[in-house]
């Protein structure tokens, strides 16, 4: 797979929630092809993504949270008060498609799949995809991602610092909890300095 970033990772998530069109609402589901309920989908989604969020709504919409006047995006969590929200907590999360459509797994007796519903009415938005580097951060800094177990070992024999980003910044240690499944090393990690 290739690493993800900002502007791919939205759309990531996206496609993977459609994959479980037709999977059947199931309340605290959060499996596969079996059944999920709203906050398990998203959270089955971003993880795919590589991005880890809390299991439920009421802990989801507290990461990432997009200020009124930044557009909607694919990819990001759309959270209404839904049937077990409060004035102040929301208890339902969709994840934007377009203008009015989501993908959600909406309550029992439906199953997973995109839906109509008015995305500019929401109680909060967030944008999984920033737990992931700008391109250009990746690019300006000489990096590169380490596909695999070797190539991290390949590059720490050769004496190059591993990078972890953690929604924020490049690190040299990886931060807890890491919130990508992606380790990069400078783009000369082949080389023996």
């Amino acid at each position: 797979m290739e690493p993800l970033n900002q502007l791919t990772a939205g759309e990531f998530i996206v496609g993977i929630a459609k994959s479980q069109t037709g999977v059947p609402y199931v309340f605290g589901g959060e499996e596969e092809g079996v059944g999920f309920d709203c906050s398990g989908l998203t959270q089955w989604a971003c993880n795919y993504a590589g991005v880890e969020i809390p299991r439920t709504t009421f802990e989801q919409y507290k990461l990432f949270q997009l200020a009124k006047h930044v557009p909607n995006k694919p990819g990001d969590l759309i959270f209404i008060q839904g049937s077990d929200g409060t004035a102040t907590e929301p208890g339902h999360v969709m994840i934007y498609l377009s203008p009015g459509f989501v993908i959600q797994a909406p309550f029992t007796g439906e199953d997973v799949g995109r839906y109509p519903v008015d995305t500019s009415s929401y109680m909060f938005r967030t944008r999984p995809a920033l737990a992931h580097p700008q391109p250009t951060t990746v690019t300006k800094n000489g990096l590169v991602v380490l596909p695999n177990v070797a190539a991290e070992d390949l590059a720490r024999r050769n004496g190059w610092a591993l990078r972890y980003w953690n929604g924020h910044a490049f690190l040299t240690t990886p931060p807890q909890p890491l919130r990508t499944t992606f380790v990069y090393a400078s783009a000369q990690y082949k080389k023996r300095r």
